[in-house]
């Protein structure tokens, strides 16, 4: 074969040290790898690796086995995101229909061409509104949705609750 060679009893491909599956002969070079850098990742452990190295998916083992393992990592791996603040109850309203709720419920199988229900409901009272819609409306969709099926019978909330889906963002 083209590239490959043995040289003392061991196989190279190229110049690089085929490393055969035997015991935990390869978790040891990811090991040695992944501790002499510091615990920087894969990228970086299979870059020193790659070059001496070589073994069928060795980067897919390395970032999808070792890696996420990795003890060291895993009890020293610092935020990506910002912690969440402590949780605040929202405040009960005074009148019916002056704090709702909305949510999208879906997708779902297809039901009289629907995939997908909004939830209304009044945040005081028993007042709940299923409205069957399309997981793909847009906000212009949504406020004719909202205009027809609640804002006419119940008049203007103060205040809306949802989740940060696009739509309600948007």
């Amino acid at each position: 074969m083209k590239g490959w060679q043995q040289l003392n009893g061991l196989w190279y491909i190229g110049n690089r040290l085929l490393i055969p599956c035997v015991s935990d002969l390869r978790e040891t070079l990811f090991q040695l790898a992944h501790d002499t850098l510091g615990h920087f990742g894969a990228d970086k452990s299979y870059a020193l690796l790659c070059d001496m190295y070589y073994w069928p998916n060795m980067r897919c083992d390395l970032e999808q086995s070792y890696i996420p393992s990795c003890v060291d990592c895993l009890r020293n791996k610092s935020r990506t995101t910002k912690p969440a603040g402590p949780l605040h109850p929202l405040p009960v309203p005074e009148l019916r229909g002056e704090s709702i709720a909305m949510d999208f419920i879906g997708p779902l199988s297809l039901d009289n061409s629907f995939n997908c229900i909004l939830t209304i409901t009044d945040q005081l009272g028993a007042d709940i509104r299923l409205i069957p819609t399309h997981i793909n409306i847009t906000a212009e969709d949504l406020a004719v949705i909202f205009f027809d099926n609640w804002y006419c019978e119940n008049g203007p909330p103060s205040n809306i609750v949802c989740d940060r889906d696009k739509l309600f963002v948007s």
